[in-house]
C-alpha cells in the first residue's frame, strides 16, 4: 500500500496542469458521453475531458477508499498518443501513477 497522500498530490498536480494549460472545461459532458463503454471514452470526449471528468472523479475516490491506485494502469501511453511531446509533463504525471500500479500489484 503506498502512501493516499502522494497519490492525492499527484491527482492534485494533473488538475492544475489540465488547468494551468486551458484544458479544463467548465461545462461537463452530455451523460451520454459519459456513458461511453470505449477505453478512454475515446468516441464521445477529448482525453483531456476523460481526465477531468472521468479519471480524477474515479481516482479520488479509488485512493480515499483503497488507498492505493487499480490494477493495471496504463493512462499515460494513451496521453502521449492524443497529446503528444507539448505535454510532456501531463505524462510523466499519468506515468508516475501508472508505475505506481504496477509496483504495487506488480
Amino acid at each position: 500500500m503506498s502512501d493516499p497522500r502522494f497519490i492525492e498530490q499527484q491527482l492534485v498536480r494533473i488538475e492544475q496542469y489540465l488547468k494551468q494549460n486551458e484544458m479544463w472545461s467548465s461545462d461537463a459532458p452530455p451523460s451520454e458521453a459519459m456513458a461511453s463503454d470505449i477505453p478512454f471514452a475515446a468516441d464521445t470526449m477529448t482525453f483531456e475531458q476523460w481526465l477531468q471528468f472521468t479519471f480524477l472523479p474515479q481516482m479520488y475516490h479509488y485512493s480515499e477508499h483503497y488507498e492505493n491506485v487499480p490494477i493495471n494502469m496504463a493512462v499515460a501511453p494513451m496521453a502521449q498518443q492524443m497529446l503528444g511531446a507539448d505535454h510532456n509533463k501531463l505524462v510523466h504525471l499519468l506515468l508516475t501513477l501508472d508505475n505506481l500500479s504496477e509496483i504495487q500489484h506488480g
